[in-house]
C-alpha cells in the first residue's frame, strides 16, 4: 500500500469516526428533547361532543362534584397530601350576571378565594390568555385555606365560550412545589377546549 494510499484509508477512517459522533450527538439530542417535550398527558375526559375536552396525565384520577363542577387530582392529592389539582366550573350563573370577562373574573375572586380576607392574595396580576381558540384572563393568587393548611399557589382563569357560558379553570400546588408541578399544570389547562 503506497503512502497515498495509507493517507487515504486514515482519513477515511476518520471521517467515519466523525460522521458516528455527529450521529451519536444528534440521537441524543433527540432523545433529550422527546423527554424535555413536556408532561405526558394519555388520559382524555370529553364531557360531551359540543362542550369540554381536555388531556390529563395517566395516574390523575376526576370527577364530577355535581352538575358543572369537575374536580382532577394528582395521585397526592387522592391520598390526602400535599399535590396538583384543578377545578372546571362551568357557570351560567356567572354569564347571567356580568358583562365582561374581568368583571366575571372579579366576582368569582369575591365569592371564592378573596371572599375572607388574608386567605388569600393576589400574586400576579390579571393578564391575557388564550386556550385553543378561546380567549381568557387569568391571574395568581397566594394563600392556604385554613390557619394549618399548606400554603398553595393558584392560578384562576375565567374564559368565555363562543355561546357566552363562562368557564372557570382552577388550578392548585403547594407553594414550595410550585416549580416541578406548574408545568404539568399547564400542559392540562393548555390541552383544554371549550367547545360549545
Amino acid at each position: 500500500m503506497s503512502r497515498l494510499q495509507a493517507r487515504r484509508q486514515r482519513r477515511r477512517v476518520l471521517l467515519g469516526g466523525v460522521v458516528a459522533a455527529l450521529v451519536l450527538v444528534m440521537v441524543a439530542g433527540v432523545l433529550v428533547a422527546s423527554r424535555s417535550s413536556g408532561p405526558a398527558l394519555t388520559n382524555a375526559f370529553e364531557l360531551s361532543p359540543t362542550t369540554l375536552r381536555f388531556n390529563y396525565p395517566q395516574d390523575w384520577q376526576y370527577s364530577i362534584l355535581e352538575t358543572n363542577i369537575i374536580f382532577l387530582a394528582s395521585p397526592e392529592v387522592l391520598r390526602q397530601e400535599p399535590g396538583a389539582s384543578m377545578v372546571i366550573q362551568r357557570s351560567q350563573r356567572l354569564m347571567v350576571e356580568t358583562d365582561s370577562l374581568e368583571e366575571a373574573l372579579d366576582t368569582y375572586l369575591q365569592r371564592g378565594p378573596l371572599l375572607n380576607e388574608g386567605d388569600w392574595a393576589i400574586a400576579e396580576a390579571p393578564e391575557p390568555v388564550r386556550i385553543g381558540e378561546t380567549d381568557g384572563l387569568r391571574v395568581g393568587l397566594e394563600g392556604k385555606e385554613g390557619d394549618d393548611a399548606v400554603p398553595l399557589y393558584s392560578t384562576i382563569t375565567a374564559l368565555r365560550a363562543g355561546n357566552g357560558t363562562i368557564y372557570v379553570l382552577a388550578t392548585s400546588a403547594p407553594l414550595d412545589q410550585k416549580s416541578s408541578l406548574q408545568p404539568m399544570l399547564d400542559a392540562v389547562l393548555a390541552s383544554v377546549r371549550i367547545l360549545e
